[in-house]
């Protein structure tokens, strides 16, 4: 039940053997000088033999002369070690499974939960990106305030924000207030630097809760008495 090591010892230092080997099947492994001594004729080589060079060596093993034998660990230690190693990736592949696990849940879209959220500068230039955005828009829910700053947006009308308090829509491309998404808990509301020509569609407001409208550098504040309306 016990294996055995062999170890090739030549004039200048030692080269061990590939496990389990036998007498009979011994060949030394290749290295950077050594010298081989047989009953009839003797092997030097120089620089590290070829693998052709190694398979025309016929000396066997009882024809060395300084082998050295050391006894290899049990079938027993053996089967242990393989245990340990099977213990232990299972405990990587968990270790994996858990993260890639935990990882996805953090992936995972919870938009309706939001109470604050920033989206400002998303540079939406393809309209699958758009159509995405709209879509995560209509998932909020329960967002109180809401950041949508320079997203070159031109019609949030579909969007319904039914708890958003504020509103940040700082430099788009809105033109009018039909454009608005429908809001009607909104307190605070940003819109400057838009494309705002008139105030019509300001009605949609009248049922919020509306205490502020920033309305600075769009066209509409040229309009004489634009604020009475």
């Amino acid at each position: 039940g016990r294996s055995w090591l062999f170890n090739y010892n030549s004039s200048s230092q030692g080269r061990r053997c590939p496990a389990k080997a036998s007498w009979s099947s011994f060949r030394p492994v290749a290295s950077p000088s050594f010298h081989i001594h047989s009953h009839t004729h003797t092997h030097t080589h120089t620089h590290p033999p070829t693998h052709k060079e190694t398979d025309r060596i016929t000396e066997q093993g009882d024809q060395l002369t300084c082998p050295r034998v050391r006894e290899g660990p049990s079938e027993e230690e053996l089967f242990q070690r393989e245990g340990d190693d099977c213990c232990l990736e299972q405990g990587r592949r968990r270790r994996r499974e858990e993260e890639g696990q935990r990882w996805e849940e953090r992936l995972q879209e919870n938009w309706e939960n939001c109470l604050e959220l920033n989206l400002s500068y998303q540079d939406l230039g393809d309209p699958f990106q758009k159509e995405n955005f709209l879509r995560i828009l209509r998932r909020l829910i329960r967002v109180e305030k809401l950041q949508l700053v320079d997203n070159s947006l031109t019609n949030l009308s579909s969007v319904r924000l039914p708890r958003c308090r504020i509103l940040n829509l700082h430099r788009n491309h809105l033109v009018c207030l039909r454009q608005l998404p429908k809001l009607p808990a909104v307190e605070h509301l940003c819109l400057s630097e838009n494309a705002i020509g008139s105030l019509r569609g300001l009605g949609t407001l009248e049922n919020s809760s509306l205490r502020s409208l920033n309305l600075t550098h769009n066209p509409v504040t040229f309009t004489q008495d634009y604020r009475a309306q």
